[in-house]
């Protein structure tokens, strides 16, 4: 039997594919479109491996999925076979991650970051990922390259599970005291109305530049999950060999184990507003002050990469309906965000004892909770960094309109600020529609017509895209809870596609937001929004930690939702068991 595997070269690249990710199981789609085959060929060739028992197949909703069987008796000698074998079947990068309304100024601070070595010299990583950026508009997708990410992925996890104390010790301390750094500076250049000589301007920049760029390296183990999802489908399949006869789901689970236990800014916000809202019960003081003192210092909140900033309208909403409420509700709610921290780690030590969760687990399911946090701490702190580099360019900017300025680089913006800012006209325009750059290395911006071309020479086949025939045929889809809401029941709605703050005025109080990926930029439709579906997303993803600060039932990962679903489409959320489906 063994000799038939080089009789078909669909066969070999098949299982050349499934070798190169061992420990995953695939849909039939996305295995078509890795191999670049046609599905009839792929299929036949499918249905031979599970006869013979070296790929198990399994039916999840109305898709097969297939995974290598590592019962199979010549498993092991398959494995060392094929890890010699060049996948011919793969580019050099694959996509991580895409998001809406971003500028190009503003990115550059996170790919300096990527492309750091202060992963691999602090002994996080092995191999520093190359970064590819394509952006589109506003729009842009983010890829690693290839080997960096698989052996990323995998260290990662190892490491995670070995020695997570480095989470704590090493990722949180260094990224809190960056991020601490970043909002003494804030709160400096706020006492002069964010005002800066030029050269103090270009030093600050440079020290932005620093900052992000630890927070951004130190971290950048997290973003291996927003792909393949490794952390949490280790952590499932984990807890599905603890929950028997416990009664307990795997997805309530997950919620409750993986939420942080520390405050993010938009909790911390929320304390100083209902402290605002006690002062205005208890002693009848006027409002109008303190709030604006609050809008000053919150501002840059949800700024993301392009803005606005909030007004005091934002303040208002949020400060007028806490007025409608007694003295004692205000301190009860107060005293839930205060006493969040000690609540989380007791339930979490329930479970933990209920399930008999070995102390290894409880360390990594801990460190992933951390990371979940981290991951909007830092984002936070570079969109708060973006808002005064912003603040910067308008103030020394005599050239170009504001919408233009999102499209220089970091370096550009500091010759602009100190007046040395030699720039073509015509090649800005031509960024404005479409750009490529290759991380920071390069230290050019890529333009012209040919930019597609580059793209798909460079990049893995997306497999998060549906053809023609899946989307007839596809009707749910599923992807990892992220929080269940109040109850996990069921939510009924309208589907509204929302990515960036462009599509804010579609969003209405029920609707379902489905997004590629949450930003800040658009928290004002998620705190609207009766559930929450992501294309992309882990457990330290953006949407999984704000969903669980406004306790909005999400579902992230499901890879395919803003390709299947369209506005309007009348969709069926389940929370408790993480799907989407047509009504």
């Amino acid at each position: 039997m063994i000799h038939n595997l080089f009789s078909s070269k669909v066969l070999f690249d098949i299982l050349a594919f499934l070798y190169k990710n061992e420990g995953r199981a695939f849909a039939t789609t996305e295995i078509i479109k890795y191999t670049k085959r046609k599905q009839v060929n792929v299929l036949r060739e499918l249905d031979k491996l599970t006869k013979w028992g070296i790929v198990k197949k399994e039916k999840k909703t109305n898709q097969n999925y297939y995974e290598l069987n590592t019962s199979f008796l010549q498993y092991k000698e398959l494995s060392a076979l094929f890890s010699s074998v060049k996948d011919t079947t793969r580019s050099k990068f694959v996509l991580v991650n895409e998001e809406g309304s971003v500028s190009l100024f503003g990115i550059n601070y996170f790919y300096r970051g990527f492309s750091s070595d202060i992963s691999v010299q602090r002994g996080i990583l092995t191999k520093r990922p190359n970064i590819l950026g394509h952006h589109k508009g506003d729009y842009a997708w983010f890829y690693f390259d290839q080997e960096a990410h698989e052996v990323g992925s995998k260290e990662s996890l190892k490491k995670l599970l070995n020695d997570p104390a480095f989470v704590d010790e090493l990722i949180y301390s260094e990224t809190k005291k960056r991020g601490e750094q970043a909002l003494e500076i804030f709160t400096k250049l706020s006492e002069n109305d964010f005002k800066a000589e030029s050269a103090q301007a270009v030093k600050l920049i440079d020290q932005f530049s620093e900052i992000i760029e630890n927070q951004i390296a130190l971290n950048t183990l997290a973003i291996f999950d927003l792909r393949d999802h490794i952390f949490s489908d280790y952590l499932k399949k984990y807890l599905n060999t603890k929950v028997a006869n416990s009664g307990l789901a795997v997805n309530v689970l997950m919620e409750k184990l993986l939420e942080p236990k520390e405050l993010t800014y938009t909790q911390l916000l929320r304390l100083q507003i209902l402290d605002l809202a006690l002062q205005v019960k208890n002693n009848k003081i006027d409002a109008k002050l303190p709030l604006q003192k609050i809008q000053k210092d919150w501002q840059w909140l949800n700024f993301g990469y392009r803005g606005p900033v909030l007004e005091i309208d934002f303040f208002e909403n949020m400060l007028v309906p806490l007025l409608n409420k007694s003295a004692n509700e205000l301190m009860e709610e107060k005293k839930i965000l205060i006493n969040r921290s000690q609540t989380i780690i007791e339930e979490k030590n329930k479970i933990f004892k209920k399930l008999d969760i070995d102390n290894q687990h409880q360390k990594y399911i801990n460190a992933l909770s951390t990371l979940s946090y981290l991951k909007v701490y830092r984002k936070d702190t570079a969109f708060l960094i973006i808002f005064l580099t912003f603040e910067f360019l308008k103030q020394f900017n005599n050239r170009f309109k504001n919408e233009e300025l999102y499209y220089l680089t970091l370096e550009e913006v500091k010759d602009l600020i100190a007046n040395r800012l030699i720039l073509d006209q015509s090649h800005l325009k031509a960024r404005m529609k479409e750009c490529l750059l290759f991380g920071i290395e390069d230290n050019k911006v890529h333009v012209g017509p040919k930019i597609s071309e580059m793209v798909t020479e460079r990049i893995v086949i997306d497999s998060f895209s549906l053809g023609d025939d899946d989307q007839h045929r596809v009707k749910m889809l599923e992807g990892t809870t992220a929080c269940l809401g109040k109850i996990g029941d069921w939510v009924y709605g309208k589907v509204k596609i929302i990515n960036s703050a462009h599509d804010l005025q579609k969003m209405q109080d029920g609707d379902i937001l489905v997004s590629v990926a949450t930003s800040p930029e658009i928290v004002a439709a998620m705190k609207k929004a009766g559930a929450i579906i992501t294309d992309h997303g882990g457990i330290t993803s953006h949407a999984a930690i704000v969903s669980r600060e406004l306790n909005v039932p999400c579902v992230i990962g499901t890879k395919y939702a803003t390709k299947l679903f369209k506005d309007n489409d009348l969709v069926v959320v389940c929370p408790r068991h993480g799907y989407i489906k047509f009504q």
